[in-house]
């Protein structure tokens, strides 16, 4: 591959080319990676002029987006070629930087301070090898492997506690399966009965093989089964519907599985459930996995991916990532405790 800006950058974060992609492809990657390393760095920007948007307590979001996104259009008059992976036509009004925070914040790495200002959290640390660890909460250093948007140090600083990486991103130890049986044997008892079945209510076919997206159909009659609805007039409306012999009862779920994206949960274990588990394929090429998969993921996992891996067709990409080989039993057991079929 040709040497450039680029190239220096992916040397200080220990970014390695793949053997399957092209050189644009290595380019995005980097500057990707390297934006999440500004954003972090921007945080400590300080009040020394009337520069909008800093202040001594910390600079804001606005401030980030605006400096960040300067850098970025630097960068894309550099490489013009790699404009559509942060730009993407089928991506309605992107906006990478503010993206790419949003990321952060959702992994804990970036929480809201004081008078509106964004800073880093509180120091901590998630196991991967005995020889890598995930970093958050430290000021980025020259050094330090990234992957994805996620910063990794070979060693924990004497007497700091660690945590599993899964851990860190509260990824529950128990299954997608066992968390739709146990959220309906401990509700049972409190369904409502149906006498009709609202007109705007949507299905979940769990013998579709097609995304989550394409899978609500407008009725529901399979006789001693359980599925998702949900309310096509109200986004916030989900629950759990059951036909008991021509008896339907519903439960809708609480506020907090809906605004979490939980509910891709009950999805994925319902579908297993079913004898239909969603499927995910890993490709092994070199030093890196292919990750591609069909169904979006719950917040958390999908926050976890977005720590060590790389969306390959634009960053929005939700279910085709690449990853250093090392995540590879990580993401094997993120599946897994999806109940999803690898192959």
């Amino acid at each position: 591959m040709k040497t450039g800006i680029h190239s220096k950058m992916a040397e200080e974060m220990k970014i390695i080319p793949f053997p399957e992609e092209n050189e644009d492809r290595f380019i995005a990657r980097v500057i990707y990676s390297a934006l999440s390393e500004w954003i972090k760095a921007s945080t400590f920007d300080r009040k020394i002029d009337d520069q909008e948007g800093v202040t001594e307590d910390g600079c804001t979001k606005h401030h980030i987006t605006r400096k960040c996104g300067d850098i970025l259009k630097g960068f894309l008059e550099i490489y013009p070629q790699i404009e559509d992976y942060f730009y993407p036509e089928d991506e309605k009004d992107p906006k990478p930087i503010q993206e790419i925070q949003k990321r952060l914040f959702s992994a804990g790495v970036l929480v809201s301070g004081i008078n509106n200002t964004v800073q880093l959290s509180q120091k901590k640390y998630g196991f991967v090898t005995d020889n890598l660890y995930f970093e958050r909460g430290n000021f980025p250093e020259t050094g330090n492997q990234i992957s994805g948007l996620g910063s990794y140090i070979n060693r924990v600083p004497e007497n700091s506690s660690t945590q599993q990486l899964e851990e860190l991103f509260f990824i529950p130890d128990e299954n997608a399966e066992s968390t739709f049986y146990n959220f309906n044997k401990r509700m049972k008892g409190k369904y409502t009965p149906l006498s009709e079945i609202p007109e705007n209510w949507r299905f979940f076919d769990f013998n579709s093989k097609k995304s989550f997206y394409k899978s609500w159909i407008p009725y529901f009659d399979e006789t001693n089964k359980i599925t998702a609805y949900k309310n096509s007039n109200n986004i916030l409306d989900y629950g759990i519907i059951k036909n008991n012999n021509g008896t339907l009862s519903s439960i809708t779920f609480p506020n907090h599985i809906v605004d979490t994206k939980e509910v891709r949960r009950f999805l994925y274990g319902i579908r297993s459930a079913e004898g239909n588990p969603c499927k995910a394929k890993l490709t092994l090429m070199g030093k890196s996995v292919n990750i591609e998969f069909y169904t979006s993921l719950p917040q958390r996992e999908q926050t976890l991916l977005n720590m060590i891996a790389w969306p390959v067709r634009s960053m929005y990409d939700r279910t085709q990532y690449t990853a250093p080989i090392v995540f590879l039993p990580i993401i094997k057991k993120m599946f897994k405790n999806l109940n999803v079929d690898i192959g």
